[in-house]
């Protein structure tokens, strides 16, 4: 059994989730050019690390969508693995059928703070706090943001993540005081886990990084964006939604029910992702067929059969509430042979 993590992100700082499964696995998460030949199964991360896979004939090709993103083409895979339902939902039906939902990877040192008070007092950081990461002051502006962090009620902190953009830290040096906002930056550097854990709630779109991020540290969310990532958290309990025109009024609320928002971020179990993923992909690899790899040595005899395809639906891809599905299945089939 030789398995490998695939990602075009490998060893990058946006390589968190293929670092923390290659790390479970206690191998190295590689670039799809450098896939090892003898790979029997791939975790792919990407549209391209799934065709490299494809195309150096890997039995086993694992499609992993770690964050609430929408899923890329997952065609070849021959599992397909997501977040929430509603992701699964959103796939083609032929892919559907090979998909199972694990919920989202938390990356390595990103987990629920055990003592959220003793960690907002050492950084003198008064709660509640809001996360705000640079792709919100990138899509919106500092202006837009700033205004309707300050029209919130109860003067609550505001943490701006800004990455590794040092434009976005310029200007809000420039362009927060004023507001009267009680406000951070940091940089996403190795502390960045730790200050993500003093974020009562995440400010962010359900496609980006960070609104997987929010949900590793237990953090309730405010989205501004309509995919299916969204209405996942959202059904999930995790997220409210929101207009930027009108953020301030959805900050409020989702700090009001900030208790059960963060619960249930804690209740999609990202910390517990990564060992699911690793039991679907212990099964998929005792199904795989144990085909020779590489040159024949001397005649070696083709299979006269095709093997069976195996049933890789979810346990749970039988309608709800159907137990007599299959016997309705064949009564109109016979109706339909009748009319025929």
């Amino acid at each position: 059994m030789s398995w490998a993590v695939l990602s075009v992100h490998a060893r990058t700082t946006e390589g968190l989730w293929s670092a923390a499964l290659a790390d479970a696995l206690e191998l190295e998460a590689v670039r799809p050019e450098a896939l090892s030949p003898d790979a029997t199964l791939a975790f792919c991360l990407d549209e391209p690390s799934l065709a490299r896979a494809t195309q150096a004939g890997v039995a086993r090709r694992i499609a992993v969508i770690p964050t609430f993103r929408r899923p890329f083409d997952s065609a070849a895979a021959t599992e397909i693995l997501v977040a929430h339902d509603t992701l699964r939902d959103a796939l083609p039906a032929r892919q559907k059928e090979r998909a199972h939902v694990v919920g989202a990877i938390a990356p390595l040192g990103w987990a629920p703070r055990d003592a959220r008070n003793e960690a907002q007092e050492s950084a003198s950081v008064a709660p509640p706090a809001i996360l705000v990461p640079s792709s919100m002051i990138a899509e919106h502006g500092a202006t837009a943001i700033l205004l309707q962090l300050s029209l919130v009620s109860g003067d609550p902190t505001v943490l701006f993540d800004i990455g590794l953009d040092v434009e976005a830290a310029e200007a809000l040096r420039r362009m927060a005081p004023g507001h009267g906002i009680e406000g951070y930056l940091f940089a996403r550097t190795d502390d960045a886990s730790a200050y993500w854990g003093l974020a009562d709630i995440v400010v962010t779109r359900a496609h980006d990084n960070e609104a997987a991020l929010a949900v590793a540290v237990g953090a309730g969310l405010v989205l501004t964006d309509d995919t299916p990532g969204a209405d996942a958290l959202e059904v999930s309990g995790v997220a409210t939604r929101a207009i930027v025109s009108t953020l301030a009024v959805s900050i409020d609320e989702a700090l009001g029910r900030r208790d059960v928002a963060q619960q249930a971020a804690l209740d999609l179990d990202s910390a517990g992702t990564i060992a699911r993923i690793i039991e679907i992909a212990k099964r998929a690899e005792s199904r795989a067929p144990a085909l020779p790899r590489g040159l024949p040595e001397g005649l070696e005899p083709l299979a006269k059969e095709a093997p069976k395809p195996q049933d890789d639906r979810p346990p749970d891809a039988t309608p709800e509430g159907d137990d007599d599905f299959e016997a309705r299945i064949e009564d109109e089939l016979a109706a339909l042979k009748k009319r025929l």
